[in-house]
């Protein structure tokens, strides 16, 4: 940080004659700490979570591992057709075709909370199925 004030301080037009070079400094600083912290904000930095090969290890695809993700994306495609049509539009337009809640309200003719209120039942449906609350 105090090479990036120096930097700033370096590349900065000229202030002309400082009264006080130390306010000077310090302001360049409290920008910069201010800068840092709305991109942090913008970035989700909070929400970030670190590389941990324990977590993160690479997993080798074994034929066992391709039957699974085969079954599990059938499970999810039966859970999914079992949704009434008007749900599983909704959600295939916001999933699959990632459409806005406002474009699939246009799209179908109905409301933006109708449209909330069918994602929320096929969310909570699917969240039953797979054995998530």
């Amino acid at each position: 940080m105090v090479q990036e004030v120096f930097t700033k301080l370096l590349k900065a037009d000229d202030p002309g004659p400082l009264t006080n070079p130390q306010a000077y400094l310090f302001k360049i600083a409290s920008n910069l700490l201010r800068d840092k912290r709305r991109r942090e904000v913008v970035r989700q930095i909070d929400l970030h979570e670190p590389f941990d090969d324990t977590y993160h290890a690479h997993q080798a695809i074994s034929p066992e591992r391709v039957l699974i993700g085969k079954q599990e994306l059938d499970r999810l495609k039966t859970a999914i057709l079992k949704f009434p049509p008007r749900v599983r539009a909704v959600f295939f337009l916001h999933r699959f075709e990632g459409l806005k809640y406002r474009e699939i309200s246009e799209t179908l003719g109905i409301s933006i909370s109708s449209v909330e209120k069918h994602m929320m039942t096929a969310i909570r449906r699917l969240a039953k199925e797979f054995g998530r609350k």
